[in-house]
């Protein structure tokens, strides 16, 4: 799992899906992912990517974190799971390289 903050730095103010964030391999495949505006710890994306037996039920857009206003020089907390190794993880067109 990854926890973050985002920080707008453009002059208007951002909205963002967790739908929308993508998780990436070395080969530029996406991963299979889950992604909320929350920080710590979400019940909603853990353990999404290992399979139906774990919160097979959560769905992320109809819990707390699936969509975030910005506004310019504001911050976000976003939380991200994943199965598989990852090498990218894609945010409003921002590629944050992992290590």
């Amino acid at each position: 799992m990854l926890f973050g903050t985002l920080l707008n730095r453009s002059g208007r103010p951002l909205t963002l899906r967790a739908a929308d964030v993508r998780v990436l391999d070395r080969s530029g495949r996406e991963l299979s992912a889950a992604a909320a505006f929350a920080g710590g710890y979400n019940a909603a994306i853990a353990m999404r990517g290992f399979g139906t037996e774990m919160f097979a039920a959560a769905a992320v857009g109809a819990s707390d974190g699936a969509t975030v206003a910005i506004a310019p020089g504001a911050t976000a907390p976003l939380s991200v799971s994943w199965k598989g190794e990852a090498d990218v993880v894609e945010v409003a067109g921002a590629r944050l390289t992992l290590h």
